[in-house]
């Protein structure tokens, strides 16, 4: 017969299913190298998307929640938010050799105008 307790026992989380699923989704992550397929590119991205918004979600509802924790969580969707706009650039096939080629001549222009 099938009880509560052995219900809660079989359906248990351990510190070590979220230690597996927090390398699972660390690797899931990693930029090994340039990706050209579109949809890898768009599955990355949805899987940052998906973290960033659960950090946020966790830093409303986490009052109890220690500045030090509350900083962690900050730092690391900082770092979400730029791989996102990484795989943004990805995406849309510009390189960032590119963007801070076209970064510094602003930046040129911008001195030259107020000279």
């Amino acid at each position: 017969m099938v009880t509560v307790d052995n219900i809660r026992e079989m359906n248990a989380i351990e510190e070590e299913d979220f230690v597996r699923m927090t390398n699972i989704l660390y690797e899931s992550l990693l930029n090994k190298r340039l990706y050209k397929k579109q949809f890898v590119i768009e599955y990355k991205e949805n899987i940052v998307e998906s973290l960033i918004d659960l950090l946020k979600k966790m830093l409303s509802g986490g009052s109890s929640m220690s500045k030090q924790k509350r900083l962690s969580i900050i730092n690391t969707l900082d770092k979400l938010k730029t791989q996102k706009e990484y795989f943004e650039l990805m995406r849309s096939g510009v390189s960032v050799d590119d963007i801070q080629q076209a970064s510094k001549r602003l930046g040129k222009k911008t001195q030259s105008s107020f000279s």
